[in-house]
């Protein structure tokens, strides 16, 4: 490092020696300068004191010692020169930017005052930001991009959505129309020329019958499934044991023909789509009676875990059939049949409707087997 020159002709200062040691060491730039005023005490420009080789190498410039700062940097905005002099006879700090034209090079600037009987030095702290300026324009420019490609994707999710609903519409509508038309004349022919009818051509009458119910339950189930997040435009407070209550209401004949027995805890109140919930429920509850035991049994529990956050889990557990552990996964497919068609009527898109509405109340639903039944949690945010 070039030594200090004495331009003002008095004795070094020992503080700059011990400022000299240590920014020496390190790897920030480092200049002492000593302002210079015209006759009506304004500044007009500094000079270089003191630098080190890394601001040197920052400012693109060599041999300064004893050099006015607006000789060896002529493009250094005059308005630093009001920084530098405030920084001199207020003693704040000040921390500021500078752009260098002859290099391009974007400094930060940290400047304070060094102590001195004419409050005339200034000390500069100098780092390169030049790296990190490009970085963000890069990032700015990747940002924009991606701003660019979500609008893209958002304008084909709109478009799928709008697909979607029009299909919804149709199924909703038009198709089940059609079924229940065609039941319904299906229905007249057996009542009215079943006579005519071969006892194969009676059978197969009513397996067409049974076909038609099977794509009508299909396709109410589709449209609900399509539809979920329609049911509930604003978040409310939602008193589970309430939609619990009313779902067991609904579903009371099948309850008492079954013979099953629910035992059940209090429920929270959580923020939520009531809709949502009660359909959630509705599935869960029909799972454990449609896929029971001969002695069956429901358990809905609840109690608070912790994962990477707290979440209320709500427990439906049955002694039903169970779930084989490779397919617990498996089971929340939309249309998955796990179990014999026959045997079990349905159309595979209950649990599918589940993990959707747990997505929506941004929780989520798991499945697994206690050894003597099925159990499904429901995790939701506390």
């Amino acid at each position: 490092m070039d030594s200090y020159q004495n331009v003002s002709g008095q004795p070094e200062p020992a503080n700059i020696k011990i400022y000299r040691e240590l920014f020496d060491s390190i790897d920030l730039g480092f200049c002492v300068m000593q302002l210079s005023y015209d006759g009506d005490g304004n500044p007009s420009d500094a000079i270089f004191l003191e630098t080190n080789a890394v601001f040197q190498a920052q400012a693109g410039i060599t041999d300064t010692k004893g050099k006015m700062v607006g000789e060896v940097l002529p493009d250094m905005e005059r308005s630093l020169l009001d920084i530098f002099h405030q920084v001199a006879t207020t003693g704040i700090s000040a921390r500021f930017e500078q752009q260098l034209s002859h290099n391009g090079n974007c400094l930060e600037v940290f400047a304070s005052r060094l102590p001195d009987v004419r409050n005339d030095k200034v000390i500069a702290i100098v780092s390169d930001n030049t790296s990190r300026k490009e970085l963000c324009k890069i990032s700015d420019k990747e940002i924009r991009r991606l701003k660019l490609e979500l609008s893209s994707k958002r304008r084909e999710l709109d478009l799928a959505n709008s697909d979607l609903a029009t299909f919804s519409s149709i199924a909703a509508n038009d198709y089940n129309e059609t079924l229940r038309t065609l039941y319904t004349n299906l229905e007249y022919v057996a009542r009215n020329d079943a006579q005519n009818f071969s006892n194969a051509g009676k059978a197969n009458l009513r397996k067409a019958q049974t076909a038609i119910q099977k794509l009508k339950l299909l396709t109410e189930d589709i449209v609900a499934f399509s539809r979920i997040h329609e049911m509930g435009q604003m978040e409310e407070r939602v008193d589970l044991d309430r939609i619990l209550d009313s779902i067991l209401r609904d579903l009371e004949p099948k309850i008492l023909e079954s013979g099953i027995r629910i035992e059940r805890e209090p429920l929270p109140v959580i923020k939520g789509y009531p809709l949502q919930l009660s359909l959630l429920f509705h599935h869960l509850v029909d799972n454990a009676i449609k896929f029971r035991s001969a002695e069956p049994l429901l358990k809905i529990t609840c109690r608070q875990i912790v994962l990477d956050i707290p979440y209320h889990e709500i427990c439906f557990t049955d002694n039903g059939i169970g779930i084989p552990p490779n397919e617990t996964e498996n089971i929340f497919g939309i249309f998955y049949r796990l179990n014999d068609r026959q045997m079990y009527k349905g159309s595979g898109v209950g649990l599918a409707v589940c993990r959707k509405v747990m997505d929506l109340h941004k929780g989520f639903v798991k499945a697994g087997s206690n050894g003597d039944g099925s159990v499904f949690g429901c995790c939701f945010l506390v």
